[in-house]
């Protein structure tokens, strides 16, 4: 099918996979959705900090720059549904119940 469609012109190729879409001749895979709650975490309290020193302060910090410096120093907590995200804050809290 797909050397066919590389042949064809863009909406004959998009009709005809439409198509076969529609009749189940090609069947899409559904995409895995995924976090890494290490992200979640460090960007919160990076952001608590930040605002807490250039309240107190003449200083501007870079949000991104040390997000990325915490996060090249730490594990990821990757998670793929919203219970596994919540065990995984929960397991980087210390308030896990497992």
């Amino acid at each position: 099918m797909i050397l066919l469609l590389s042949f064809l012109p863009k909406n004959m190729a998009l009709d005809q996979l439409m198509g076969a879409l529609l009749t189940g001749e090609v069947a899409t895979l559904p995409r895995k959705q995924f976090i890494n709650v290490m992200e979640e975490l460090v960007l919160t309290e990076a952001i608590t900090e930040v605002a807490k020193i250039e309240a107190s302060s003449n200083h501007t910090l870079d949000l991104g720059d040390i997000a990325a410096y915490a996060l090249n120093r730490l594990p990821p907590l990757y998670a793929t549904t919203e219970e596994g995200a919540s065990y995984q804050r929960q397991r980087l809290t210390g308030n896990c119940t497992c």
